[in-house]
This record gives C-alpha cells, structure tokens and sequence, in this order.
C-alpha cells in the first residue's frame, strides 16, 4: 500500500524481483482514490490463498473493500515467508525528484495481526476474488 505526496490516491502495489521480461508479472498495481486519505483512520489488509504447489491469489483491501487480485506468480516461495516492514518514504524516482511539502509526517498503526483465515472467512475471500480488479502491469 503506497500513498505519494498529497495525491489522496492509494496504490496497491504487488513488486519484486527485477522489472524485465521473466518477471513481468511480479510488477502490477491498482490506483484507488480516496478522498479523506489523509484526514481519516482506514484498515488495510491483504489475504492471500496458497496451494502446495505455491500458485494462488492474493487480495488487497482497503476499509474492508477489495481493490485489486493478483495470482501469485509461478516460482515464488511460500508467503507466509515474507516479512512486514512498514516505511514512510519521501521523495524518490517515484514522484521524478518532487518532494512532499515541509512538515511533520506520521505513521500511526493502531494493530497488526496475522490470521488463520481474512476477515469474512474464506467465502467472502473467494467473492472478494471475483469481484476485485485485476492488477494491471506496471
């Protein structure tokens, strides 16, 4: 989940490995603007259903609403693997070189978990598989 500078938009980013073409499909992002992104508490969350053979869908939430799917691609390890960071990140190639307004800048984290199953269980997931929209490459 990224937000740059004051554009009250969120990107949901699935990224890694190297952008050339073996990893095209480990590059894709969906845009969701949200009004009140920096004047109001959202929940972000992410699901994801893996087989044993590591192929599945992953899905973005935002306020309980999905907002992207994306397969996970051929050749990743398992997920559960990964680690969480969290970042505040200013400036960068992202935004050619602008940087945010002078101020104070905050990351508040009320909770972080990690669940059995997502939130609505795994039927809702499967609806929330459904009805999200693709990532589309970067």
């Amino acid at each position: 989940m990224e937000s740059w500078n004051d554009l009250k938009e969120n990107h949901s980013c699935l990224h890694w490995g190297h952008f050339n073409g073996p990893d095209h499909d480990k590059h894709r992002v969906v845009d969701t603007h949200i009004p009140n992104l920096p004047d109001a508490e959202h929940t972000y969350g992410f699901a994801w259903d893996q087989k044993p053979d590591n192929s599945g869908t992953m899905v973005w939430y935002i306020d309980g609403r999905s907002i992207m799917k994306a397969n996970i691609p051929a050749g990743t390890r398992r997920v559960e693997e990964f680690e969480i960071k969290l970042n505040i990140a200013m400036g960068g190639n992202v935004m050619q070189g602008v940087r945010p307004s002078p101020g104070v800048y905050e990351m508040v984290i009320h909770e972080i978990g990690y669940y059995e199953e997502p939130v609505g269980g795994w039927n809702k997931f499967e609806t929330d598989c459904h009805q999200a929209p693709e990532g589309h490459m970067m």
